[in-house]
């Protein structure tokens, strides 16, 4: 699989800091946070409680379903990617919608490579790198546990990228996690 055209970085290049936060990346668990529709479905959720109109009430119940069915599609194709394509660092994935429970000790919000939930009783808060959504829901970005960008793996750029997305969601998101993967397999290939 190609990847965006980037200039890579030669060994004389890479600097101290950089090798530092590879070798914490190394070290570290990546959580992926899934985007969600939780706040849309909550609304809807309590706009069907007060509707007494059937046509009304219809219609939210099946902007719920629409909405669920899209985080369930995109959940399986975002799995399914760090599943195919990422294997530098274990990973987990945290729903948007139970990401405070995450941020606030929760260790039972985790779902493993087959979207199943779990626990992980000795996770290390300390050192632990995410990988959340960008300008769009599409586009991921991967951050340190600060939301700051690390420049040992810059954003994906692509040029097409927005016409990628609508065209397949599901390449373009194989895409960004493969760039993920390479960039760091790069960096390693480096330090050897």
């Amino acid at each position: 699989m190609s990847s965006a055209c980037t200039k890579k970085l030669t060994i004389a290049e890479l600097s101290s800091d950089q090798t530092v936060i590879y070798d914490d990346i190394k070290q570290s668990h990546l959580v992926v946070r899934i985007p969600t529709q939780g706040r849309k479905i909550r609304v809807l959720k309590e706009k069907l409680k007060t509707t007494t109109n059937s046509n009304a009430s219809a219609s939210i119940k099946s902007a719920i379903q629409v909405a669920q069915k899209e985080d369930n599609d995109f959940s399986k194709e975002l799995i399914g990617a760090f599943r195919e394509y990422y294997t530098f660092t274990p990973f987990v994935f945290v729903a948007d919608t139970l990401f405070q429970q995450f941020l606030a000790g929760d260790n039972t919000v985790f779902l493993d490579k087959k979207g199943i939930q779990i626990e992980i009783k000795d996770f290390n808060r300390d050192k632990y790198y995410l990988v959340i959504q960008g300008a769009q829901k599409e586009q991921l970005r991967f951050v340190d546990k600060y939301y700051q960008p690390t420049s040992v793996v810059p954003v994906y750029r692509h040029i097409f990228g927005k016409i990628a997305e609508l065209r397949n969601r599901k390449r373009f998101l194989e895409k960004q996690v493969f760039y993920f993967e390479s960039n760091l397999r790069y960096i390693e290939s480096l330090k050897i």
